[in-house]
């Protein structure tokens, strides 16, 4: 299964980081609205954090999860990121660390996917 990681980064930037654009508007050689943020009075194109790829940006995802514990652990297969929430824990192997932490986030706040047990 092919991970498209600008869609995963924008997942993790709204539904965990909270982390919504104002709207959407043109900007100059797009054809589609695209979202922004206001900076300083003017909209400006917004592009979430590389959490799926990046260590420090994966970082912040780990601190706005202080609330649970969690564990990562490194084997062979890759990385196994684990969430313990409301007594339920959400597992997900990824071939890197930022990536398995990103999808385990998800898979927690969202709640609605089937726990491990």
């Amino acid at each position: 299964m092919k991970i498209d990681l600008m869609e995963l980064a924008a997942q993790v930037a709204v539904e965990v980081m909270e982390d919504r654009p104002d709207s959407k508007a043109r900007f100059s050689g797009c054809n589609e609205p695209e979202p922004y943020i206001m900076r300083d009075g003017f909209p400006v194109p917004w592009i979430p954090k590389p959490y799926p790829t990046d260590w420090s940006a994966a970082g912040e995802v780990l601190e706005k999860l202080d609330a649970w514990d969690w564990q990562l652990i490194s084997h062979g297969e890759g990385v196994t990121m684990t969430i313990f929430k409301d007594g339920t824990h959400y597992e997900v192997t990824a071939p890197t660390a930022p990536l398995a932490i990103c999808l385990a986030a998800l898979k927690a706040v969202r709640s609605t996917a089937t726990p491990s047990t």
